[in-house]
């Protein structure tokens, strides 16, 4: 937690050599293939003092209880409809991560989140909120002009000197057109930046084959 230097504000393609995990909350499905990467180096921008926000947190997924731990306060959002049915939300929790998964969970995380059901595209939270807000593989799932609103609205409840910290699907997303719509946005690269695709990046041969891409991001003021 909160153990972060420059090398890890670089956007860049996650690699082979880069730290990873499956032991993130829960131990981790195998076939999670970036979130072993993406959960250790998002752990590294997490300080004790921090108002945060997991957008778009799926259901299960074990990053806003993580942030529960680790932080001031802990804000997540969803459109699924099964994160707010608790019966389901468990269900999913022990088909995932089995019986230990469950107790940890009711011992730990039932409380604590400030849970709501709304859309990235269109954040019901004030303005200048959160000092990190966190969005992992989430925008690959938008069209362009979605993608753009929520980089628009991400920017809007961030604080002046907060961070943006995202994960991205690749080639699903352009990286290019990506950039483009930051510029558009406000926002603008926390540190260096390399959009060139390395050998040894990470992989998997699912929908046709993709790579991660992860994004440091703030407001260009």
């Amino acid at each position: 937690m909160g153990i972060l230097d420059d090398t890890e504000m670089v956007s860049r393609f996650f690699v082979n050599t880069d730290p990873c995990t499956r032991d993130f909350v829960f131990r981790l499905p195998a076939d999670w293939w970036s979130r072993h990467y993406e959960y250790i180096w998002t752990s590294h921008f997490i300080q004790e003092d921090d108002i945060c926000l997991d957008a778009a947190c799926g259901v299960m997924h074990p990053l806003k209880f993580y942030l529960k731990d680790h932080c001031k306060a802990t804000y997540a959002c969803d459109l699924d409809n099964r994160l707010f049915n608790e019966a389901v939300l468990k269900s999913e929790i022990n088909r995932y991560f089995g019986s230990s998964g469950l107790t940890l969970y009711e011992q730990k995380y039932r409380k604590g989140i400030h849970y709501s059901k709304q859309s990235i595209i269109n954040l019901d939270y004030d303005d200048q909120t959160f000092d990190k807000v966190f969005c992992i593989s989430v925008l690959e799932h938008l069209d362009p002009s979605d993608m753009a609103l929520s980089l628009q609205s991400f920017k809007r409840v961030m604080k002046d000197d907060g961070l943006l910290v995202i994960t991205l699907d690749y080639p699903t997303v352009n990286l290019n057109g990506f950039v483009g719509m930051l510029q558009a946005a406000g926002l603008k690269f926390a540190g260096d930046y390399d959009l060139t695709l390395p050998v040894d990046a990470i992989y998997t041969r699912i929908l046709g084959g993709l790579y991660c891409f992860r994004a440091v991001l703030k407001k260009d003021l």
